[in-house]
């Protein structure tokens, strides 16, 4: 079985790095914003449980922070926003 590496720099992630379907869009609403506050408020959760559900994943990623999480799952996230921005829900042309 073959480890994972980090898409920008190329170093292996510790075993057990994985984002769930919730914090991804915990953490994609922390990147567009910002703010945890303003995340949890967007994706419509209490801002403690918010920056508990962050400070579980940076652990279990071994990272110290949601820059560091945001880099060690960039390619993933990279496709959930290309996902979301590809359904143009009002039909109008880019």
């Amino acid at each position: 079985m073959t480890r994972q590496v980090c898409p920008s720099c190329g170093q292996a992630l510790p075993r057990g790095s994985y984002l769930t379907p919730r914090e991804m869009d915990l953490l994609v609403a922390w990147m567009l914003t910002g703010s945890v506050r303003q995340a949890a408020e967007r994706v419509d959760m209490a801002e403690q449980t918010a920056k508990n559900i962050l400070r579980r994943a940076r652990i279990r990623n071994g990272v110290n922070s949601n820059d560091q999480l945001l880099v060690a799952h960039l390619a993933a996230v990279r496709s959930a926003l290309e996902g979301a921005w590809s359904h143009n829900t009002r039909g109008s042309v880019a």
